[in-house]
């Protein structure tokens, strides 16, 4: 660890690790945004969908909306692997 280099976040002693911050303030710029952010930003309140004002469940959306992109999801993944099988299968 080098032994001159001190973080560049004022009022932070702590030695940098990577891009001139300490592994604290580093990982809180990654997560965040910010190296002083202290914990992550709020969440909505109400899903993102328009006209929908359930309450907030996961990613921005209410359980329903929520579910609706999951099995979406799902679907493609299996798909894509059923292609990449028959695909291989054939050769």
């Amino acid at each position: 660890m080098p032994t001159n280099n001190r973080c560049t976040v004022t009022s932070c002693d702590d030695y940098a690790v990577c891009k001139g911050m300490c592994r604290k303030h580093y990982r809180a710029k990654r997560l965040y945004g910010d190296p002083e952010a202290t914990k992550r930003p709020e969440s909505p309140d109400h899903c993102c969908v328009d006209a929908c004002e359930a309450p907030h469940f996961a990613k921005g959306r209410c359980h329903h909306h929520y579910m609706i992109e999951y099995r979406a999801r799902k679907r493609r993944f299996k798909a894509e692997n059923r292609e990449l099988f028959y695909a291989e299968a054939a050769e």
